[in-house]
């Protein structure tokens, strides 16, 4: 989409928001001192205009950080204000046809409504807010119908969706790390979006690798990567400037010193018994130009009997997966819809939108993740670490 419809689109949503705060201010501007309204429709412009300074100002400024975590709060805002002030629109319009009169005849109604709606807004995104940071921990068991050797089992965490950068810092990772190591797990799968588009966003990172790096599991901790971790410019969670340039790695260091293995279209067999296979992320791909290898490819010279686990950033293609001899397949990227509605709407998009699911006899399992998208918020839905017992014959 191109730069210029996005920030008229922006435009136009947030001047729809301001019409209506000005009518509701001017509902009580007789009663309150002068500067109140003024003060209040400041106070808007300067929050909305978050969104496109920190689309502006560079990486690495000091400033960047507030004006995004800023610029993230206001797109909750606009999610729950939109919703309330649409419906309002709606009911007001059936009241005029109806009744041939305006819904809010008297100034007292329409600002103790307006009141109502606002502080509605607010409460639900501090909500938000506090519940993002509840983490659970959520069990699912997956039995696979072949031998893996010595092992009978095997217990998979998974931690996905971690966006590092202005909303999720050090103190969350380290955090998720003690989570993890309770679980006793014997292997750590990192589903993709470890990063938020920006590597200089990243919260004291010399302290963020040395938690990864406190990670105890019996064979390490493998990732594949996700469609947010590239470098790139997001207007209100639209690109407006890819770093074509990066080539994809500028992510690999960090992992790497966080002792973490990437997997880009690879497969490996792990202590002889099963193979864990990481597949490039679709959207990620087709930005870099690179494509991604086929299933065939990736299960070339594979011991059929032996389990084959894969870690797909998104739960697409899942039928077709199955065809091909996939075990379980693990993946993220839904936020299982992260805000109310989204977590109703996002199962109409994809096969396996959040949870466990069988498509003939592989394993789907799409986890939640940790962290979020835009607004550090979750309502309707929960920030989880997702643990996996495999069961072998």
């Amino acid at each position: 989409m191109p730069v210029i419809w996005i920030v008229i689109g922006y435009i136009l949503i947030c001047a729809y928001f301001f019409i209506h705060l000005y009518k509701w201010t001017r509902s009580f501007q007789e009663r309150a001192p002068a500067f109140v309204p003024i003060l209040l429709m400041v106070l808007f412009i300067l929050w909305a205009a978050c969104i496109p300074l920190s689309a502006v100002i560079p990486a690495g400024s000091p400033v960047l950080r507030p004006v995004k975590k800023a610029g993230n709060a206001w797109i909750g805002v606009m999610v729950y204000a939109g919703i309330l002030l649409v419906l309002t629109d709606l009911i007001c319009l059936v009241f005029r046809l109806i009744k041939k009169h305006p819904m809010f005849r008297a100034k007292k109604t329409f600002l103790i409504y307006g009141a109502a709606c606002l502080l509605l807004v607010l409460a639900v995104n501090v909500y938000g807010l506090i519940h993002a940071k509840q983490t659970v921990v959520n069990y699912e068991t997956c039995r696979i119908e072949k031998d893996c050797g010595d092992r009978k089992t095997l217990r998979a965490a998974v931690v996905a969706d971690l966006h590092l950068g202005y909303n999720m810092g050090c103190d969350e990772v380290l955090r998720m790390v003690d989570m993890v190591n309770e679980e006793h797990p014997d292997i750590v799968l990192l589903a993709g979006d470890i990063f938020d588009n920006e590597l200089l966003a990243v919260d004291r990172p010399e302290e963020t690798i040395a938690a990864f790096r406190n990670l105890k599991s019996t064979y390490g901790t493998y990732a594949v990567y996700g469609n947010h971790d590239l470098e790139e410019k997001l207007f209100c969670g639209f690109t407006i400037d890819f770093t074509a340039h990066t080539n994809g790695t500028t992510y690999d260091g960090f992992l790497r010193d966080a002792g973490i293995t990437v997997l880009k279209d690879e497969t490996v067999l792990i202590d002889g018994s099963f193979y864990l296979s990481g597949r490039e992320d679709v959207f990620r791909a087709s930005k870099l130009g690179t494509g991604r290898l086929s299933l065939s490819d990736l299960m070339k010279d594979t011991d059929p009997e032996k389990p084959f686990i894969l870690l797909d950033h998104q739960p697409r293609f899942l039928e077709n997966t199955a065809s091909w001899g996939v075990d379980a397949i693990i993946s993220a990227h839904t936020h299982d819809g992260q805000l109310f509605p989204g977590n109703l709407l996002i199962r109409l998009l994809y096969e396996n939108s959040c949870g466990h699911k069988l498509f003939g006899s592989m394993h789907s399992f799409t986890t939640s993740g940790i962290g979020c998208w835009g607004p550090y918020e979750r309502i309707g839905t929960d920030s989880e670490v997702l643990i996996i017992d495999f069961e072998f014959e």
